[in-house]
C-alpha cells in the first residue's frame, strides 16, 4: 500500500516538474533591432505592425509594436521568423554600417545561438540522473556539459560557421545555455526529491 503511495506521489511530482518546465519554454521571443527581448504572446502580425501580449501577463492588454522595429521572432516551438527592415528605426541605437564586421558577426553569432540552440535533452539528463541519485545526477550533468554543442544543423546560414567569430561566438552562447540547462535540471531534481521525502515523511506520521 505505501509502495503503491509513493508511486502516485512521484508520479504527480513529475508531472508538475513537466507542466512547469514546458511552461518556461512556453513563449515567444520578439528581438528588437537593438538587442531588446520581450517575452511574449504573439497575437496577430499586420503589414506594418506586430500586436502582442507579454508572457507575464497574458490576461492583461495588448501592445503593438512596428515591424520595422523587429529583427525577429522565435516562436514557442524554436521557429524563427525574420523581419526585412525597410528603413532605418529610431529603436537602434546606431546604423549597422557603422558597426565593425567582426562585432557585427560576434552578436549575430550570439543571437543566432540564443535562438536557436535550444536542445532539451542537459536538462532532462541531468534531472532524471538527479531523482534516481544525486552523484549521478552531477555525473550526468557534467558530461553533458562538457561534450560540445552540435550546432552545424542549427545556424540559419552555415556558410557562416567558415568564420572564426561569428563561429566563436555562436558555440560560446550556445554552451552557456547548455550549461544554464543542466543547472536547471539539477535544480529541478532536487526540489524534486525534497519534495517526495517531505509529502512521503508527513504521510508517515
Amino acid at each position: 500500500m505505501r509502495a503503491k503511495k509513493q508511486m502516485q506521489v512521484m508520479l504527480a511530482l513529475f508531472l508538475i516538474v513537466v507542466a512547469s518546465h514546458h511552461k518556461l519554454f512556453s513563449q515567444d521571443i520578439i528581438v528588437l533591432n537593438n538587442g531588446e527581448k520581450i517575452s511574449s504572446k504573439v497575437i496577430v502580425i499586420g503589414i506594418s505592425d506586430i500586436t502582442y501580449k507579454k508572457f507575464e501577463n497574458l490576461e492583461g492588454p495588448d501592445y503593438v509594436i512596428a515591424k520595422d522595429d523587429v529583427l525577429k521572432i522565435t516562436y514557442e516551438d524554436g521557429r524563427d521568423e525574420f523581419f526585412l527592415q525597410k528603413s532605418p528605426s529610431a529603436s537602434n541605437k546606431r546604423p549597422a554600417s557603422s558597426v565593425e564586421p567582426g562585432l557585427n558577426l560576434a552578436y549575430k553569432g550570439t543571437l543566432d545561438a540564443d535562438f536557436n540552440y535550444n536542445k532539451k535533452w542537459p536538462f532532462w539528463t541531468t534531472f532524471g540522473g538527479t531523482i534516481i541519485f544525486l552523484p549521478v545526477g552531477l555525473a550526468a550533468g557534467l558530461i553533458s556539459g562538457i561534450v560540445t554543442p552540435n550546432i552545424a544543423v542549427l545556424i540559419p546560414e552555415k556558410e557562416l560557421l567558415e568564420n572564426p567569430v561569428y563561429y566563436d561566438a555562436y558555440m560560446k552562447k550556445a554552451k552557456l545555455k547548455k550549461w544554464g540547462r543542466v543547472g536547471r535540471g539539477l535544480v529541478f531534481g532536487v526540489a524534486f526529491n525534497v519534495a517526495v521525502f517531505i509529502i512521503l515523511s508527513s504521510s508517515y506520521n
